[in-house]
């Protein structure tokens, strides 16, 4: 006797093999033989998680920390503040992070934000020079600049704000180019023409 292939098992082999050669399968596959554009994705990502969780990686302020017997998330807390969503203890104001007597708490990797200054360490500290710090923890990694300030904080937050700054204006450029290439499609090549003395003209009484 001869077996025969369960039908259910010979379509669900049709559509693997039909998804395989999807439009979106194949650009998968090609991608992948590119290791430089697979590396340069995976950096990407790395650049993106930075400036997602900058102030998770180098603030002043604790991840978590256990005051007078109350249990605290600073980083977290800082943005509800920012939010108006809730306020700061009053013992928990304007204090120095740094030298809090804590009954237990966790910095992040990083534990300065760009604008702490550090005026024991300042006038450009290198990363393998003598630092004036209570342990290894607190070391500036990157070094200071002239005032004191984390180099790799800085760094850190830079990448935050760079990436503001380039979803900002492509956002911005993808507004204008969709309005230009709209009114382009729609009013073709010929009705959207127009001469460089009208629109001189145009610009001179407009600014009139």
């Amino acid at each position: 006797m001869s077996s025969t292939q369960p039908p259910n098992t010979s379509i669900e082999t049709k559509n693997k093999k039909a998804s395989d050669q999807s439009y979106w399968a194949i650009v998968g596959r090609q991608f992948k033989k590119n290791k430089l554009a697979v590396w340069s994705l995976r950096f990407v990502y790395i650049i993106l998680f930075v400036g997602f969780f900058a102030d998770f990686l180098a603030n002043e302020k604790p991840l978590y920390c256990k005051y007078h017997g109350k249990t605290y998330l600073p980083v977290v807390q800082s943005y509800l503040v920012d939010w108006k969503l809730t306020k700061w203890p009053s013992d928990l104001i304007n204090v120095d992070w740094k030298n809090l007597e804590y009954d237990a708490v966790i910095f992040p990797p990083v534990p300065y934000s760009p604008e702490k200054t550090d005026y024991a360490n300042a006038d450009f500290k290198s990363p393998f020079g003598e630092q004036s710090v209570k342990s290894f923890g607190w070391r500036h990694h990157l070094g200071t600049d002239q005032i004191g300030r984390d180099v790799l904080a800085g760094l850190i937050h830079g990448t935050k704000i760079a990436m503001l700054v380039g979803v900002i204006s492509m956002s911005i450029a993808s507004f204008i180019g969709i309005i230009l290439g709209s009114l382009a499609g729609y009013f073709g090549d010929n009705r959207f023409r127009i001469s460089r003395i009208r629109l001189i003209l145009n610009i001179i009484v407009t600014g009139k």
